[in-house]
């Protein structure tokens, strides 16, 4: 249990590093940008209630035909738009130690998981594979959705596609070292 948790804490450590250098760095921005971001701003204060996910156009009362109506009609002529709204805002590094906890939970379970099919993985390689196609499905499914459902733009959702598989084959690359069957370790133990 001792090396499962070493490994999950080396294994979010990486995490964390590629997660700024993929954000956090040039290499690359996917994030459009507003071309008049005071007026955005402005308007989305005034019009926007409270903090929370609106959706571009409203999104209808089924039980209302006129309303359901007028937003089939919005929606088919657009803009669409899918918004997060945080009225109060936030220091920008505020979310470094909630960020490292969320990874860090997320690499428990991902061991946990490697850990229950880790008799069937006697290879390092195996296991390394295993944690990415672990974190490939989940990219899969939450990444490359919102484009499809929400009509969203395939750019940025691709990235962090891509970010998310990059970042588990790393930390299985750790996990992989850390976690391993009782024979695999009682033959490194005899060498």
């Amino acid at each position: 249990m001792r090396s499962l948790l070493l490994g999950a804490l080396l294994a979010t450590v990486v995490l964390f590093i590629w997660g700024f250098l993929a954000w956090g760095s040039i290499i690359y921005n996917p994030f459009s940008s507003m071309t008049d971001q005071d007026t955005v701003t402005s308007a989305l204060s005034q019009s926007l209630p409270e903090s929370g996910v609106y959706l571009v156009p409203n999104y209808p009362d089924r039980s209302n035909d006129a309303e359901v109506a007028d937003w089939t009609e919005r929606h088919q002529s657009g803009p669409l738009a899918m918004i997060y709204f945080s009225a109060e805002g936030a220091t920008p590094m505020s979310s470094m130690l909630p960020g490292f906890i969320h990874m860090l939970i997320s690499v428990l379970l991902m061991a946990f998981l490697l850990k229950m099919a880790v008799s069937a993985l006697p290879g390092y390689g195996q296991r390394v594979m295993f944690v990415m196609f672990a974190g490939l499905v989940g990219a899969f499914w939450i990444n490359l959705g919102n484009p499809i459902w929400w009509n969203q733009p395939w750019g940025f959702h691709f990235y962090s596609f891509v970010y998310s598989v990059i970042g588990w084959l790393l930390a299985g690359f750790v996990l992989a070292r850390f976690i391993k069957s009782e024979p695999d370790m009682a033959t490194e133990i005899a060498e």
